[in-house]
């Protein structure tokens, strides 16, 4: 069985809709700017988050992302072949993840127990990666899986400590590049085994993702890049063709692109369009992977790459093909990767297939 998004949402300080944020990204619009609140960050940094003070935040965000997605399709949360997955690399802190996720997934009537994917930054592509091999293995026909994270003086100050946050609006693979934006999100999509619950004229189909750990250091990456290597050269295995584009974890520290040129070299990806999204909402954390996911099925949808905000002059080692504007051209498949504290790395082929032949 195949594993198609068949419905989808971001909701982020930049939209509430999947088109809102896609809509300002294509426009060259970021909601990263500098946050003095002491709440979020006891000094001042370049960060993308919610203006609004909602109750319970990461619960509120996520129920607000379930519920826009769902209300695009007829699949049922009391199905008892749909599941849940939450992604997300810290929660709702001193709540227990899984009782986070049984509260969100209690709020919509689901009757399977939900499923918690928390490994570092890579969380949301593996989120999506197990649900679609559940769905090809028959073990459920849709899986809602949604990813979030949001931000406290705990999480940023941590990244701090780590000299890893950027003076300014980040730039990923730029040769003046020195850190990340983090941002707040919650995203989800919902997956499918049934063609029949896709809308419109083309459809996305999560082909084959792969994931690993090259367990080189706790928060620096492979040197070498092996890792996401290995893990993109699985997920490629059977394609036929080169992937259209990559959308890259492009976080624009130092090491983390260097990384990616290298792995994207040693896969000879070295001509193929490669962007990063980190620039327009920041490092989403455990929403990263769906949201950027999501963003590149919108791509393939109406065959435009987004720019990479931000890069200007190359400044990694190897030779690869950075967007620096907008590009339009018939799309036809993209390659998401993914890397993360502790060595791990993930990937995922997304293809664009048209909806009326699956029928």
């Amino acid at each position: 069985m195949n594993a198609f998004i068949v419905s989808d949402n971001i909701t982020s300080p930049l939209g509430l809709t999947t088109k809102g944020n896609f809509d300002k990204m294509a426009s060259g619009i970021s909601s990263v700017k500098l946050v003095t609140d002491r709440n979020i960050c006891k000094v001042p940094a370049y960060l993308s988050v919610f203006e609004d003070h909602f109750d319970n935040k990461f619960e509120t965000i996520c129920e607000m992302s379930i519920r826009e997605t769902l209300s695009g399709t007829d699949i049922s949360p009391a199905d008892p072949k749909t599941l849940f997955i939450l992604s997300t690399t810290k929660g709702n802190i001193g709540i227990p993840l899984n009782i986070t996720a049984e509260n969100i997934a209690s709020k919509f009537g689901f009757i399977n127990k939900p499923l918690v994917i928390s490994n570092a930054c890579i969380s949301g592509l593996l989120a999506i990666t197990i649900g679609e091999r559940m769905i090809k293995n028959g073990q459920y026909d849709h899986v809602v899986v949604t990813g979030a994270d949001i931000l406290t003086d705990f999480i940023v100050s941590g990244f701090q400590s780590l000299k890893a946050i950027g003076d300014s609006n980040c730039r990923p693979f730029d040769s003046t590049r020195n850190g990340i934006n983090l941002g707040e999100c919650a995203a989800t999509v919902i997956l499918t085994s049934d063609i029949s619950k896709c809308s419109g004229t083309s459809v996305v189909e999560c082909l084959n993702g792969a994931f690993n750990s090259d367990a080189n250091h706790i928060s620096g990456p492979s040197r070498t890049a092996e890792g996401l290597h290995l893990s993109i050269l699985r997920t490629l295995n059977n394609s036929k063709s080169l992937p259209s584009f990559i959308n890259a974890h492009g976080t624009a520290t130092v090491f983390n692109d260097e990384m990616e040129s290298i792995a994207f070299d040693r896969s000879e990806l070295n001509n193929v369009p490669v962007n990063s999204l980190k620039g327009f909402i920041g490092h989403t954390l455990g929403a990263a992977g769906i949201a950027e996911c999501i963003i590149s099925s919108e791509s393939l949808k109406n065959n435009i790459i987004l720019k990479t905000l931000g890069f200007d002059t190359p400044g990694v080692s190897k030779n690869i093909n950075v967007t620096k504007k907008n590009l339009s051209f018939d799309i036809k498949s993209c390659l998401k990767t993914a890397s993360g504290f502790g060595g791990c790395n993930a990937s995922i082929l997304l293809v664009k297939s048209n909806a009326a032949q699956n029928n």
